[in-house]
C-alpha cells in the first residue's frame, strides 16, 4: 500500500455536533475520522455507488436495463422525481 499524505487539523466543533460524535464513539465504536465519513453527503454517495455496482452485476447475468429504467433512475439521482414507495 503507497503512503498517504495525512493532515491533523485542529477544528472547533459547535457543542451538539461534538456530542453526536462523541455518542457515535461510544456506542457505535465510530472514532472521530470515522464518524466524518458517515456524513450525509459521504453516505448518499456510498448509498448510490452500491446501487450502480449492483446494476452492472444485474447486467451481466440479466443484460442491460430498459432504457425506460435507466431514464426513471437518472431523474430520481438528478432530483427531478422522488422515488415515492407505496
Amino acid at each position: 500500500m503507497a503512503d498517504m499524505a495525512v493532515k491533523k487539523p485542529s477544528v472547533a466543533l459547535e457543542q451538539s455536533v461534538a456530542s453526536n460524535a462523541a455518542e457515535a464513539e461510544m456506542h457505535k465504536g465510530l472514532n472521530f475520522p470515522a464518524w466524518l465519513d458517515k456524513t450525509p453527503e459521504r453516505e448518499r454517495a456510498r448509498i448510490i455507488e452500491e446501487g450502480l455496482k449492483a446494476a452492472r452485476e444485474y447486467e451481466e447475468e440479466f443484460g442491460p436495463l430498459p432504457e425506460a429504467h435507466r431514464a426513471w433512475a437518472k431523474a430520481v439521482l438528478d432530483g427531478s422525481i422522488r422515488d415515492q414507495k407505496s
